[in-house]
């Protein structure tokens, strides 16, 4: 049963694709604003005390329901582990591991920029 809110439908539709996402401009359109103003319209919502209100609502109640999807994933993976050491599948389980590692957030990407006048590995050479 969803909630009750006095926000205007297309408040609502903002917040909802907002928490998709976190694209002010594009959830603007989406809900229905106009292409050429939606920015600006964006800041203006986020700014506004009672969509404030109703998104920090919606968002907890998001974040809720994709934790518990989140454990189950994990479990299944857990025993997915467990099923691969029993059978030394090296391969689907190196694969698994990596998976919760992601999951876990294990993993940062870095990105390096080189320059002409700095090496790209200054103590090589």
């Amino acid at each position: 049963m969803e909630r009750r809110s006095n926000l205007k439908p297309k408040r609502i539709k903002f917040i909802e694709e907002y928490i998709l996402s976190f694209d002010g401009t594009a959830a603007a359109i989406k809900a229905g604003y106009s292409a050429h103003s939606a920015r600006f319209i964006a800041s203006e919502l986020l700014a506004n005390a009672e969509v404030k209100a109703e998104f920090e609502i919606r968002y907890a109640a998001y974040k809720k329901k994709n934790e518990v999807r989140r454990e189950k994933v994990l479990d299944k993976l857990n025993k997915l582990v467990e099923r691969c050491e029993e059978d030394d599948d090296r391969t689907h389980l190196i694969k698994s591991l990596d998976m919760m590692n992601k999951m876990a957030g294990q993993y940062v990407q870095t990105v390096i920029t080189k320059t002409e006048d700095q090496p790209l590995f200054p103590d090589v050479g």
